[in-house]
């Protein structure tokens, strides 16, 4: 466990190419580990592998965990839920998000699961342009990931 660190709860995501491209950037940004709910792909499907670019053996992944469990896991670093949602969610880029957070990401279509959505302390959303609704699951984490990152940090001395 790593304190102050991002966290990602996958929920139902069933694309394996996804999965490892969200493992790379999960590990480009900095983030602690995985945790894959019940029901999602698998990160040893083959696709998962070489989408992760070798991610997904570097990362701590955690499969079949429930909310409840991942929540008793991290207990000890008090984290923040945040739940990635379309849209009536706070503005990812005027959030606060210091400290440990797990970033709860539902699957494309269905969204994020009761169960993982009960945990969320904040609901983030991207702003995007009419008419596009939503963006892709991979991407969206990425954005937010590099929006925790760059919070994280201090700004940079123009000196």
């Amino acid at each position: 466990m790593r304190p102050g660190a991002a966290y990602l709860y996958i929920d139902g995501l069933q694309d394996p190419g996804n999965l490892g491209a969200l493992a790379r950037v999960a590990e480009a940004a900095g983030a602690a580990g995985l945790a894959l709910a019940p029901g999602t792909v698998h990160p040893n499907h083959p696709p998962a592998l070489r989408g992760s670019a070798g991610s997904l053996l570097r990362l701590a992944v955690a499969v079949g965990v429930t909310p409840e469990a991942l929540a008793r896991h991290l207990a000890p670093a008090s984290p923040r839920w945040a739940a990635l949602v379309p849209r009536d969610g706070a503005d990812l880029y005027a959030a606060p998000l210091a400290g440990t957070l797990v970033l709860a990401l539902g699957a494309e279509g269905p969204g994020l699961s009761p169960a993982a959505s009960a945990w969320a302390d904040l609901a983030l959303t991207i702003p995007v342009e009419p008419p596009v609704e939503s963006l892709n699951a991979v991407v969206a984490a990425a954005l937010v990931l590099f929006e925790i990152r760059r919070q994280a940090r201090p700004p940079r001395s123009m000196v």
